[in-house]
């Protein structure tokens, strides 16, 4: 999903905080989307009040399958480049090979078929090496400017990491410009800023990619088929089950209560 905000503003904490509440609707979305695509579906919730009934859940992983042919049929063949500057062209291909181009495309269009967008993140190493890497498309958030041209002003990117010294989760928030890289710790004091580290690129280093306009992914649309399928699926399994344990006979146990036949 795409965000707006003009570009003579100032993105201040509080609208940073204001952004994220935001789009809080949308990330629940995309982590319902990544579960679906992992395998863990709504039907492995269900519950009824009678433990003794049959309650079957079963998965069928189309979501998974669906992203698995789609990214194979959109990038399953490596991205070929061509320019007349073969010197230019040589240096990019070392770039390529240092940082597996081929493998972070796939991941890129991984997230882009599961939530609709995809992002990748260039940055100079320790060794000053150009590195590039594809980011998760969960707790994203591209900001661009509300004018025709919707140049990308920021990305912000939110996360809780788990600290094991203290068994707590932190949470933090890093501001991608395009001239700095700025990372806060959200508390319930608001957010405290960590460290600012410019960089060199002269643009947002953090690239949003679409899958359509919509920013739909490939299995969206038939979350509720693959429900309905999970739902018969695991009912024609409890059926199954009622039959087997249709019968129990008792005798000579006139004091037995119905937990004792559960």
């Amino acid at each position: 999903m795409k965000y707006y905000f003009p570009q003579d503003k100032v993105l201040t904490k509080d609208i940073i905080t204001k952004f994220k509440e935001r789009d809080r609707a949308e990330n629940a979305r995309k982590i319902k989307l990544y579960d679906y695509y992992k395998g863990k579906h709504s039907i492995l919730q269900r519950a009824y009040e009678d433990a003794s009934k049959p309650n079957n859940k079963v998965v069928n992983p189309y979501a998974n399958y669906i992203t698995t042919m789609m990214t194979g049929y959109f990038i399953g063949e490596p991205v070929e480049y061509t320019s007349e500057d073969e010197q230019a062209l040589e240096a990019l291909k070392e770039v390529f090979e240092y940082n597996d181009e081929p493998s972070v495309n796939k991941e890129i269009a991984k997230w882009q078929s599961i939530c609709g967008e995809g992002y990748d993140i260039i940055y100079i190493d320790k060794d000053g090496n150009t590195r590039f890497k594809a980011l998760p498309a969960i707790g994203m958030i591209p900001i661009y400017n509300d004018d025709i041209d919707e140049d990308l002003l920021y990305v912000i990117r939110y996360w809780t990491a788990y600290d094991i010294e203290t068994d707590q989760n932190l949470d933090f928030i890093e501001v991608y410009s395009r001239m700095d890289i700025t990372k806060y710790q959200e508390d319930l004091s608001g957010l405290r800023m960590l460290e600012q580290k410019f960089h060199v690129f002269g643009q947002v280093p953090v690239t949003p990619y679409y899958n359509n306009a919509e920013c739909q992914g490939d299995f969206e649309l038939v979350i509720s088929e693959i429900d309905a399928y999970d739902s018969f699926e695991s009912d024609s399994v409890n059926e199954a089950d009622y039959f087997a344990d249709s019968y129990l006979a008792l005798s000579g146990m006139e004091g037995t209560s119905s937990e004792d036949v559960a």
